[in-house]
């Protein structure tokens, strides 16, 4: 089944002026797509077009196979709430600590915080910062900080995660950590793209990618980043 499918999109933000143009692609349950392309080439404006930040479009979108253009307003946010998504910016609230910082897409969602501090404690566990619970996000490293937004990203079990380079601020140690937690989350079934310019980790872990330029998507087999394995989950 796929979880996205583009059909002959388009986005300009200037009349005659095309991001890009007659973009069409689909995204089964479960797959891993890096997301490339050189700067300003719209990577970020398609990942606004994937969870429904951005509806001045032509063509149509399918998420879960419904048409965003055929949504009622009130029916986004719950799109949105089965859509992890994570910037290379963190975004983290300096205010609150690590636990709240993650417990807080929970409580407005409308549970408690007991409740939601319940399944944040279980996230940060598993994602290796048990003992940060209480830590402001200042006094984190980056590599912390970075697997907090992921911890904030996937708390509510999406089906899908985009992740907008968020290895750009990270040294290459924990960036290879930060694969591994992407790898392991797609091992438990969730429909992944990660946009990056990092060719070193494609090669560590290889999948297909989504490769933007001059306002055109083309697929890219990740038998060309590692000639020994071999695809067959898109073909």
């Amino acid at each position: 089944m796929a979880v996205i499918a583009f059909e002959n999109v388009a986005l300009s933000y200037e009349k005659n002026q095309h991001v890009f143009r007659d973009v069409s692609f689909k995204v089964e349950a479960g797959a891993f797509f890096y997301l490339m392309g050189p700067s300003g080439s719209g990577k970020t404006s398609l990942i606004r077009l994937l969870y429904a930040g951005n509806l001045d479009y032509e063509g149509d979108i399918h998420i879960f196979g419904r048409s965003l253009q055929d949504m009622r307003p009130d029916e986004i946010p719950e799109l949105r709430q089965q859509i992890g998504v994570i910037f290379q910016d963190f975004y983290l609230l300096d205010h609150l600590n690590a636990l709240d910082n993650v417990a807080l897409p929970l409580r407005i969602q409308g549970q408690s915080w007991a409740a939601a501090r319940k399944s944040a404690a279980e996230v940060l566990e598993w994602i290796g910062l048990t003992e940060n619970l209480d830590a402001l996000p200042a006094t984190m490293s980056g590599g912390q900080r970075q697997r907090l937004v992921i911890a904030r990203g996937i708390i509510n079990r999406p089906r899908i995660l985009i992740a907008d380079e968020p290895t750009g601020n990270l040294d290459d140690e924990n960036a290879l950590k930060l694969l591994y937690l992407f790898e392991e989350l797609n091992r438990q079934g969730t429909t992944i793209l990660f946009a990056t310019h990092n060719r070193e980790l494609m090669r560590a872990f290889p999948h297909d990618i989504l490769f933007l330029k001059d306002g055109a998507l083309s697929i890219e087999s990740d038998t060309q980043l590692h000639p020994h394995i071999r695809s067959v989950r898109h073909g």
